[in-house]
């Protein structure tokens, strides 16, 4: 009997990790891979609240939030090994109802 028993702190990303990421419009753009958003990332073209994912993250997880995870996620985000249930398992995910305007559901109506 063989059991698999991840005692890991951290899941490295797929050989081929694809990220996606949210436009100022709420739009899922992606997939891509870590180079390109590397690359994009460092041509200053990712804002640190930009809400991005790994394709196999059930959420997204805003940037500065990402890198805030370890010196290696500050240097190189898209390409560091991730926390077991991340980003959830730090509470750290995303409402998937961002954008401009915040259309959802509020709690009140001054009068």
């Amino acid at each position: 009997q063989q059991q698999h028993q991840q005692q890991h702190q951290y899941q490295a990303p797929p050989q081929q990790s694809s990220w996606f990421y949210r436009d100022r419009q709420g739009i899922e753009r992606g997939p891509y891979d870590a180079g390109t958003m590397m690359d994009w990332l460092r041509d200053g073209h990712f804002a640190p609240e930009l809400p991005v994912r790994r394709a196999d993250m059930p959420d997204f997880v805003m940037l500065q939030q990402l890198r805030s995870l370890s010196a290696d996620h500050q240097q190189a985000p898209f390409q560091s090994p991730l926390p077991p249930g991340f980003p959830s398992s730090v509470g750290m995910a995303v409402s998937t109802a961002m954008g401009p305007g915040g259309n959802g559901s509020s709690s009140g109506g001054g009068g």
